[in-house]
């Protein structure tokens, strides 16, 4: 649950070293004859043939990097998923319990971030020095978070931590309904954990977790009520969403417009490619040109169905689509209902003291490592005097103590994990929320509580062999990957790093850093020699990720000279699909030579895959008149271009998205000159 965004962090390697050591005890149960049974399910079947639909999407992604990446981390989350059928059943209040002591320190993190991080960042953004204080050379996408407002917790966005904490708070207003039923004496301090979970999605600050809960909580009620009640409230319900439709202004809704945008641009994108898709993240380089004149652009299409169909077309589609639908089906829940009145507290397994205690040792040590990002337990009260252990501390007891109390009473929780998981699943109808891996595990255990499962039998010791042989073969390819992960992982962020220092607007303060990061000493060389050794370095880093798109980008854009520049960059093109930014940064190079024609034509390019974003035409209006300037020929015939560009531009202006107009600031330099 608390994942940064840094894939080197270490949050991960914890996580994957927890799986690990779990799935070779697995492996040695087996070998004993210990465990005599391997468990499967449906809903695990189908999200195998998820994965394998996606390869061939993955393997033609845009950014292959990227691709293979989110390829790893799904089948981290299948073996997750396998281990979770094998060993929760018997533990389903176990996990439960510790879901909502992970959601209580997310929500601890939403308000200490609120009132003592988003205030101080707002400063240094307001002040130009926010790529000082923010890590992982993310101070473009920390910028754009703070302008939307809301806190995210340890998430990217506050979509990610609204949509988990509304879940946490499906299965806390569960167990408040369950000890206040049975009359237990701590029913009143149970009201604290809805309440605290409330506060932390408030701060948050999104409409999609609110809706998601509320229809989640319709679905369950209705499917648990009587057959004529529930068409009578099928009918009102309906009713009044199609006068909702028919007389609110929904496209005036600025959250609601841009989502109809991207809809209908990966629309129009899958059905060029219906069955098998154009290939990951194809939506970030395609899209835009799909795009209504009045949307926004976006790297996501913000439904992970029509994600998968742009990404890998029906044959991806279909596999989730029915892994939804089979997670959501109301005879689940009616199942839950019956098994719910029989389980009670005194027949469930018996809980050890020392698990409550387990928080108390793991979240301090992860705040210890560096697991919390650092533009946020930093600003904390009395942070500087090194007393983020010491907040460690009091949010591993505050998670213990949760986690103690959900132990204690929850016969009906397995209700509260059914309207998490339909808060899960509409959610990413909205939002690209199956993109967060923290998000999908969360998904994996809630479904793994409420689920049932068939089993294998492995009562002779040839299958008990097999199975921990096949399990244990399994985990040391894993741990190799893990461990190649970690360093591609470290070496690629210094890479990253670098690029971005040569790149940098603030070019004194840029050139020291990266004197600092290439290990020379103060002083002891030249600027312009510090930047040659940067390139040097950068072009070698480069060099060992041929996939990574955007860091190649990157290192081609840095160059100074014009014409090594375009050798790069056309080399880039040549090798990767083209995007906005490289064939800009292409024609800005031609430009910069003198060579208008190419300058021109890649302006071109550029406008065809980005067509509302208007500073492309202006830049494309300056091109024209540096032509018109360094040649006689074609006067007219650039004049009438530039006639046309301007006409287009004053057409557009009123009609595109507030971003995508131009700056008064470039149309004041513009009319001027």
């Amino acid at each position: 649950m608390i994942a940064t965004p840094d894939f080197s962090g270490v949050d991960h390697h914890l996580w994957h070293v927890l799986l690990l050591a779990g799935c070779a005890l697995l492996a040695w149960e087996w070998y004993r004859g210990w465990r005599q049974e391997v468990f499967y399910g449906p809903c695990g079947l189908v999200f195998v043939v998820l994965c394998l639909a996606l390869l061939p999407a993955w393997l033609r992604g845009a950014q292959p990097s990227s691709a293979m990446g989110f390829a790893l981390a799904y089948a981290g989350q299948l073996v997750f998923a396998g281990y979770c059928m094998q060993v929760i059943a018997p533990r389903v209040h176990l996990a439960l319990a510790a879901v909502l002591a992970a959601v209580t320190v997310q929500a601890g993190l939403a308000m200490g971030q609120y009132f003592w991080v988003l205030p101080e960042l707002l400063r240094q953004l307001e002040a130009g020095r926010l790529s000082d204080v923010v890590t992982h050379d993310a101070s473009h996408d920390m910028a754009e978070r703070l302008r939307n407002g809301g806190s995210y917790g340890s998430f990217t966005l506050a979509n990610g931590l609204a949509i988990v904490l509304a879940a946490g708070l499906a299965l806390a207003v569960s167990l408040c309904h369950n000890l206040w039923r049975q009359g237990h004496p701590a029913r009143w301090p149970s009201l604290l954990l809805p309440l605290w979970l409330t506060a932390g999605l408030i701060l948050a600050d999104t409409k999609g977790s609110w809706a998601a809960l509320a229809a989640a909580t319709l679905w369950v009620s209705l499917s648990l009520c009587r057959p004529r009640w529930r068409w009578t409230a099928i009918g009102v319900f309906g009713g009044a969403l199609i006068s909702l439709a028919l007389f609110v202004p929904l496209l005036e809704i600025p959250s609601i417009a841009v989502r109809v945008g991207y809809h209908l641009a990966a629309t129009q994108l899958w059905l060029e490619s219906p069955w098998w898709g154009h290939g990951w993240e194809a939506f970030a380089y395609q899209g835009a040109q799909h795009l209504p004149v009045w949307a926004e652009f976006a790297r996501r299409v913000h439904n992970e169905v029509l994600e998968s169909l742009v990404a890998g077309g029906l044959l991806a589609a279909l596999p989730l689509i029915a892994l939804m639908i089979m997670l959501a089906w109301p005879s689940r829940g009616q199942s839950l209902r019956h098994q719910a009145t029989e389980r009670t507290p005194a027949s469930q397994p018996h809980t050890p003291w020392w698990m409550a205690v387990v928080p108390l040792g793991l979240i301090p040590l992860g705040v210890a490592l560096g697991t919390l990002q650092s533009d946020n337990l930093a600003y904390w009260p009395g942070a500087a005097q090194g007393m983020m252990l010491l907040w460690g501390l009091l949010w591993g007891a505050c998670a213990g103590m949760v986690f103690w109390l959900a132990t204690r009473c929850t016969s009906s929780l397995p209700k509260g994990s059914w309207v998490a998981v339909l808060v899960l699943l509409l959610g990413s109808l909205i939002d690209f929320h199956l993109h967060e891996m923290a998000v999908v595990t969360l998904l994996i255990v809630l479904s793994c509580c409420h689920s049932s499962f068939a089993s294998i039998d492995l009562s002779t010791p040839r299958r008990q062999h097999l199975a921990a042989g096949s399990m244990l073969t399994m985990v040391i390819l894993a741990s190799f990957l893990v461990q190649n992960g970690q360093q591609r992982s470290e070496e690629l962020a210094h890479a990253q790093r670098i690029v971005s220092l040569l790149t940098s607007d603030h070019q004194d303060e840029a050139t020291a850093q990266l004197q600092t990061l290439l290990g020379a000493p103060d002083g002891a060389a030249d600027p312009q020699t510090v930047r040659q050794q940067g390139r040097a370095v950068a072009s070698h880093l480069a060099g060992r990720f041929p996939a990574h798109e955007a860091l190649l980008a990157a290192a081609a854009s840095s160059h100074r000279d014009p014409h090594a520049r375009i050798r790069a960059l056309e080399d880039h093109l040549q090798r990767f699909t083209p995007r906005t930014g490289v064939l800009s940064d292409l024609a800005a190079s031609h430009a910069q030579a003198g060579a208008w024609e190419a300058a021109i034509h890649h302006q071109q390019q550029a406008i065809a895959l980005n067509p509302w974003f208007l500073p492309l035409r202006q830049q494309l209006i300056s091109y024209y008149r540096a032509a018109q300037h360094s040649r006689s020929s074609d006067h007219e015939a650039l004049a009438a271009a530039i006639a046309q560009e301007e006409a287009r531009i004053r057409e557009l202006t009123p009609q595109v998205f507030s971003r995508n107009r131009i700056r008064p600031s470039a149309v004041q330099q513009e009319s001027t000159q």
